[in-house]
């Protein structure tokens, strides 16, 4: 293994691309099930090798007195391999990192041969096309070393740059529009006490309720079969069926009751929906998956989705829109219109009023990250991967009673989808309540195995 370069690892400022993810901190988890000895003395050798490649995922962060900055401590220490073993069946960790301690963590639930592997990254240095080409770096370290009793031979890896850095390098400015502009409203007026009542508390955080829809590979099938006759990516179709099961279930929760039965299949609804991007191999030269933090930009889609709204017709109209704005740059740049000015703009003219007004994201707006095919995570014989999970830990959501107009725009619900084995499966966390959340997975459900049969 190559030496590493001292004076190249010294650490940097964070840019904005990777600050905003600092408050709250998001801690990113990426669980796998496997079935078979694991190993833990192997795993740990194989986390500490991945991490001598890299070595962003040995440092911390350090706020004190300005801008939040990366830092590698001189004696780089790799975080230990948590490992707990449990009674019943092994479960993904849900530990939120502390950024100024650890950018990283790797943890184990166990039950005899049966396992969960957690790997932690935090989003400040890693999105999840990095965090994922990690994740099946530490497996093929952890089969060769099981296999051979050392690591896969890699290079010693230098810091990744941020978003702003690799799009400057390429000549790629902030344009006129972010695109995402339609999923914007005024920001609520601050409610102002009179001289007798008390002052307004504050909007809470919203908590999270979670849920999982995975489907079968037969089902994953005939949902690729239909993209492909029709030329649309499983990307929108799922984005369609999201936006349907998401109208469905606000249409009937708004439905007044002498309507409810009739009323709630037939009205529309106006669905804010955005997604994220990844943008490495939209920007030349393009970026390997670990040589960036978080490359990617925002699309955003709003139209109105009723009862009788045609999947294909919405899948295809979201591709439309994707593939426009990647033909005129404006994914590429998305993200600088969320990161502050841009120091070589010309100065702006004077704001209005209007242009002033605060704004936050449309109500109910929904997110949908697709991490697309899991990467091919190699394992010693004997050893199977028999299920892949992710959840976004402390993600900031929209309360579904308001937002605080100060508060970074956040949507109400999110969405993983990625494809594992040959199954789809999606991750819902939103900020409505239980039962919400249950209608909209049995929508969506509903919705796909309507698409597929």
């Amino acid at each position: 293994m190559a030496e590493v370069n001292e004076s190249a690892l010294t650490g940097r400022p964070l840019a904005p691309s990777e600050a905003m993810h600092l408050e709250p901190t998001e801690t990113v988890a990426y669980a796998v099930t496997v079935h078979g000895p694991l190993d833990v003395g192997a795993l740990t050798g194989a986390f500490e090798a991945s991490c001598r490649v890299h070595p962003v995922f040995t440092g911390h962060i350090r706020s004190e007195g300005g801008a939040p900055e990366l830092v590698l401590p001189d004696h780089r220490p790799v975080p230990a391999v948590q490992v707990r073993v449990t009674d019943g069946e092994p479960a993904a960790a849900t530990r939120k990192l502390d950024h100024t301690g650890e950018l990283i963590g790797l943890e184990v639930s166990r039950n005899g041969d049966h396992s969960a592997v957690t790997l932690l990254t935090d989003h400040c240095i890693a999105d999840a096309r990095a965090s994922l080409a990690l994740f099946a770096e530490i497996w093929g370290h952890y089969t060769d070393i099981v296999e051979t009793g050392q690591p896969t031979p890699l290079e010693v890896q230098p810091l990744p740059e941020p978003l702003e850095s690799l799009l400057a390098d390429r000549g790629v400015t902030r344009l006129g529009r972010s695109g995402v502009e339609a999923l914007f409203e005024p920001a609520p007026e601050p409610h102002l006490p009179d001289e007798t009542g008390p002052a307004a508390a504050p909007t809470p955080a919203a908590g999270q309720v979670r849920r999982r829809l995975r489907f079968t590979a037969e089902t994953t099938s005939a949902l690729v079969r239909l993209g492909h006759a029709d030329n649309l990516s499983v990307h929108g179709l799922v984005s369609a069926a999201v936006m349907i099961a998401q109208a469905q279930a606000q249409a009937h929760a708004h439905a007044d009751a002498q309507v409810a039965a009739e009323g709630s299949r037939t009205r529309e609804v106006s669905v804010p929906f955005m997604y994220p991007v990844d943008v490495r191999t939209r920007i030349s030269p393009p970026v390997q998956a670990l040589a960036g933090t978080n490359i990617f930009g925002t699309v955003g889609f709003k139209r109105s989705v009723g009862a009788h709204t045609d999947p294909l017709v919405l899948a295809k109209a979201l591709l439309d829109e994707l593939h426009e704005s990647l033909g005129d740059g404006v994914v590429q740049q998305s993200q600088l219109h969320f990161t502050g000015p841009d120091p070589d703009a010309p100065p702006p003219p004077v704001q209005t009023p209007a242009a002033q007004t605060p704004v936050v994201l449309a109500a109910d707006t929904t997110m949908l990250t697709n991490w697309g095919r899991i990467p091919h995570l190699r394992t010693p014989e004997g050893l199977t991967v028999t299920d892949f999970r992710g959840a976004i830990l402390d993600q900031p959501l929209r309360p579904v009673t308001g937002a605080d107009p100060a508060a970074p725009p956040a949507p109400t619900s999110t969405y993983i989808v990625t494809t594992f084995d040959g199954r789809l499966g999606i991750e819902l966390a939103t900020a409505h309540t239980g039962t919400r959340a249950d209608a909209i997975i049995a929508a969506l459900d509903t919705t796909v195995r309507r698409l597929t049969t």
